[in-house]
């Protein structure tokens, strides 16, 4: 936890200009690691389980689609439909950022959409 906190103090002001996500498991998806990464021009994803986030999900009871993307991005749904299982495309789509830094969104998911990388700007 400590290590999480420390993170955005030293390489957050280097690292805003490319806007990073940051994933965290259940035990960083929290508000003070959150808001540190926010703070610092990131993102957050946060994945967390029932159990310990129980405001969160009695806030979500109800709501049957998964997530905002299989409704309305289409680069997303056209990579599950390549991939199938929204597992495999988290496995690929983890596999590729860790060794390629896109500047965008779209970048990535045209590839796991498409198998081939968008064209890179001039």
């Amino acid at each position: 936890m400590a290590a999480a906190k420390r993170w955005p103090r030293r390489h957050g002001p280097r690292c805003a200009a490319l806007r990073p996500v940051h994933l965290g498991d259940d035990l960083y998806a929290c508000q003070p690691i959150c808001q540190a990464m926010l703070d610092r021009g990131g993102d957050f994803l946060p994945a967390a389980k029932p159990a310990s986030h129980k405001t969160l999900y009695e806030y979500l009871r109800g709501i049957d689609p998964h997530t905002a993307c299989e409704l309305a991005e289409t680069l997303w749904q056209q990579a599950r439909q390549r991939l199938g299982a929204r597992q495999r495309l988290f496995e690929h789509l983890r596999s590729i950022t860790a060794y390629q830094v896109f500047p965008t969104w779209t970048a990535p998911m045209t590839l796991l959409a498409t198998g081939h990388a968008p064209p890179r700007p001039p």
